[in-house]
């Protein structure tokens, strides 16, 4: 029995409840998902295909439909031809037996280059409150059992900021919206100071291979099923404050910057732009 309900909780393609932003960058052809939950191993809703799109696949993610949606967007599919393909009682049927089946336990944001204007996104009506999305051109933000509303709005806000900057790079972007988003209160299962338990960051150019985006960044913590069920528990669900469960989007943000440094992109700013940053 225990042993049955240990695999069931370490099973990290179960259940993610989070808040996530997927974009695109047209001008370089990028695309990127950045995303953070108060359940380790948030990465696994994360799908890049790189050259045409990203879906985050979150609520009870099912890992069948993130890979179909990461096929379709291969094929040249819109974002909202993906969504309506993985939600269809056909793909994703609900079994009354199940209370993890159907689409409607899913939620999705998926973005495609080409389609900037067509950003999609699907939240099933059993996700768990605060749930929503928003989107604008080539970017959706999305999120279940969130503090509320104003942690897709401050992510998306912010990173509709940083796209009027020709010195931010999407990843730049991503970030910052994923802080946005923690500082707006994150996932609700966390004290505020936390704001989540995992978080990650990927963003794949045009030539990068299927799998292997040129930046990926993981901060999740260590699990100790050895210590019994009630530790995982707690681990799970209600994680303590301590060395172990320092908030993982400021943990990001250090691997983050540690990587900025020693990857500087070609700036896109004109020489106007430059002489105007000049004091």
């Amino acid at each position: 029995m225990c042993g049955a309900l240990a695999a069931f909780l370490l099973d990290v393609q179960l259940a993610r409840a989070t808040w996530s932003i997927v974009a695109t960058d047209p001008e370089t052809s990028e695309v990127g998902i950045a995303g953070a939950s108060c359940i380790g191993g948030v990465n696994v809703i994360g799908g890049l295909v790189p050259g045409h799109g990203a879906i985050a696949a979150q609520g009870i993610t099912n890992a069948v439909a993130r890979q179909r949606g990461e096929e379709l967007l291969a094929a040249g599919e819109s974002p909202q031809q993906v969504v309506a393909e993985i939600t269809s009682d056909a793909f994703d049927p609900s079994a009354w037996w199940s209370i993890t089946s159907g689409a409607q336990v899913r939620q999705y944001g998926v973005v495609a280059l080409g389609f900037e204007s067509a950003a999609a996104s699907y939240t099933g009506r059993r996700t768990l409150s605060w749930a929503g999305s928003e989107q604008a051109a080539g970017v959706s933000v999305q999120g279940n059992l969130l503090a509320g509303p104003e942690v897709v709005a401050a992510a998306l806000a912010r990173f509709q900021q940083l796209q009027g900057d020709c010195r931010s790079m999407l990843h730049d972007r991503l970030v910052e919206a994923l802080e946005a988003g923690a500082k707006a209160g994150g996932d609700r299962r966390c004290e505020p100071a936390l704001g989540a338990l995992s978080a990650f960051l990927e963003v794949a150019g045009p030539d990068d291979p299927v799998g292997a985006p040129s930046l990926r960044l993981v901060v999740t913590p260590p699990f100790e099923p050895e210590r019994g069920i009630p530790t995982l528990l707690r681990q799970l669900f209600w994680p303590e404050r301590g060395s172990d469960y320092e908030n993982p989007v400021k943990k990001l943000r250090v691997l983050y910057d540690e990587w900025r440094r020693e990857h500087v992109p070609v700036g896109r700013c004109s020489d106007e732009d430059k002489v105007e940053e000049v004091p």
